[in-house]
């Protein structure tokens, strides 16, 4: 039996979105642990934001290339003007892809980890909104159901 596009379509955007909550889950754990550097829920927190985009994208039909840049991945996305400035903020999560996973004298700090996490939260929340049909604002409040989906 042959599979619909829309089953296929579906499948990958579920693929993209349990690999995210993994990164996420991940990112939150992390944060639990005592240590100097904070490099790993950052760059979890990065990688979770940049899934989360990735199924939006696919949800969406919209082609995109191997990249870890948040803010190429939300202006990919044609999210919508209003929502984009909310958004924008996570592009600051693009820094935590590589160079913090390297030897450095740059440090992570707890404080700026925790925001990681909170910048990933606030993908994760409006891409899931998305996904189910509904739109959403980056505080989480529920829009009257204008915009596209």
């Amino acid at each position: 039996m042959k599979r619909s596009r829309e089953h296929t379509l579906g499948a990958l955007v579920d693929r993209w979105t349990k690999k995210a909550a993994i990164d996420l889950n991940a990112a939150r754990t992390l944060l639990s642990m005592e240590c100097d550097d904070y490099f790993a829920p950052a760059f979890h927190s990065q990688q979770a934001a940049e899934k989360y985009l990735k199924a939006l994208l696919t949800l969406r039909q919209i082609p995109f290339g191997k990249t870890h840049d948040i803010g190429k991945l939300i202006m990919e996305a044609r999210i919508e003007r209003g929502e984009k400035t909310m958004l924008w903020s996570a592009r600051r999560l693009t820094r935590y892809a590589v160079a913090f996973r390297y030897p450095s004298r740059r440090l992570v700090k707890i404080s700026d980890a925790v925001k990681a996490v909170k910048l990933a939260d606030g993908i994760a929340r409006y891409v899931k909104d998305q996904i189910n049909g509904r739109d959403t604002l980056w505080n989480g409040n529920k829009n009257s159901g204008k915009g596209d989906h």
